[in-house]
């Protein structure tokens, strides 16, 4: 392969370093050319992990749904000190993008965010080759492993989690991971946390993201943007059930298992003491977390403080 440019750093990627690259490849054919993407991942990232994403990823794209053609995974350290994936690149960009300079669109690109997130979940799960425990199930793995959100709020889960289908989930889907090349939606990407499970889970992960994810807004503006905040995880919601049934007692449910998972992963990503936290293991964020377990269940959840 030979680099036709520098590789340049996209915007995103909590978790990953992300390039765009434009390669030439040597042999005639070869589908590791043009414009590609270049995902590194944490070294401390276990190969299982990757190895699940990929072959998810290999999955739904297989089945026709909208996502950069997974190139290669690379296990090997050696070349950029990490494990690295290759797709190739999609057109469009981030929703978020739109969502700053237009807002007025929001409501259309809810609702066509909704329409994406109903035909992931209208794959046909059982016919794809996608293997290992539910999503549900690693998750409570993990809260058991880990202590957190503590065993009542397991136990409330237990009692209450009864899934009604269980398709293709994604688990990440938020503006930041579905890129619009102006008014449709053109790829969904990073699937780190996808496999098979509850879709009510899905959309109440979608939709928390929404309500409590990160925001630079100065804080003087904080009150209206919760109102634009709740008004689009509304129309998400709205939309997203003409397309399947889900009540509210599921998305109930889906929205402490999310809130859990996104709690447990705050906790373990938080930094050291005297660096800085990110938007994603901020204090803020952690609370309103820990509030809204706390407020569907009852149950005050445990977590180690700071």
């Amino acid at each position: 392969l030979r680099l036709l440019a520098p590789p340049r750093l996209l915007t995103g990627g909590y978790v990953n370093r992300v390039y765009a690259v434009s390669v030439e490849s040597a042999r005639p054919g070869s589908p590791i050319d043009g414009e590609l993407v270049l995902r590194v991942a944490q070294p401390s990232t276990a190969i299982a992990m990757l190895e699940r994403e990929h072959g998810v990823h290999e999955a739904v794209f297989g089945a026709g749904y909208p996502t950069p053609e997974p190139l290669l995974l690379e296990t090997d350290p050696t070349t950029f000190g990490a494990p690295f994936q290759l797709m190739r690149r999609a057109a469009g960009s981030p929703l978020v993008d739109q969502l700053v300079t237009t807002p007025w669109v929001a409501p259309a690109r809810m609702g066509a965010m909704a329409d994406l997130l109903a035909r992931l979940h209208a794959l046909p799960a059982a016919d794809l080759p996608i293997e290992g425990p539910t999503t549900e199930e690693r998750a409570m793995a993990r809260f058991v492993e880990h202590g957190i959100p503590g065993p009542d709020v397991c136990r409330w889960i237990e009692t209450h989690h009864r899934p009604t289908a269980t398709t293709v989930v994604h688990l990440d889907f938020h503006a930041l991971n579905v890129l619009f090349a102006g008014a449709r939606p053109s790829a969904v990407l990073d699937w780190q946390n996808a496999g098979v499970g509850d879709p009510a889970h899905d959309l109440a992960d979608a939709r928390l993201v929404f309500l409590v994810g990160p925001t630079d807004l100065p804080a003087v503006l904080r009150p209206a943007e919760q109102v634009l905040r709740r008004g689009l995880a509304a129309r998400l919601v709205g939309r997203y059930r003409h397309h399947r049934r889900v009540d509210d007692a599921q998305l109930r449910v889906g929205t402490v298992l999310a809130a859990s998972r996104r709690l447990l992963g705050a906790i373990l990503d938080r930094p050291a003491p005297g660096a800085e936290a990110t938007g994603l293991t901020s204090p803020e964020l952690i609370a309103a977390l820990a509030t809204t377990i706390e407020r569907l269940t009852g149950v005050t959840p445990r977590y180690p403080s700071a």
